[in-house]
């Protein structure tokens, strides 16, 4: 759904290639071609001592992107449960504001698209 990203928590519910999950920038999802089965959660990234598996974040993903996994605090991760939040306020909570403007911006692109086809 539009505008809805997951916030890393107890990582149980997140699948590492369908989910929004990654801190990056406009995508927030691995774009690294699949080295891992298509149904790996992001909790089989995390040791059993609680840390990221870094050895097997580096080898999974394109650096960018294991970065940016490795970059998600384990603290935060083992503390609280995965959540869905709103990617266009800084709260995470959704407000009709942020929804309109998402709105315009996807009507506005589908218009483009319309008009580019007509060329």
């Amino acid at each position: 759904m539009a505008g809805l990203h997951w916030c890393v928590g107890n990582r149980l519910l997140i699948s590492i290639y369908d989910e929004k999950w990654v801190p990056l920038p406009h995508l927030l999802r691995i774009t690294t071609p699949p080295r891992l089965p298509l149904n790996t959660r992001v909790c089989d990234l995390i040791t059993d001592s609680g840390h990221w598996d870094r050895e097997l974040v580096n080898a999974s993903f394109w650096q960018h992107e294991a970065d940016a996994v490795l970059s998600i605090p384990m603290g935060y991760v083992l503390r609280n449960e995965d959540r869905l939040v709103w990617h266009y306020e800084k709260t995470g909570c959704y407000t009709v504001r942020s929804g309109y403007w998402l709105a315009q911006f996807e009507i506005a692109k589908m218009e483009m698209w319309v008009r580019l086809e007509q060329l």
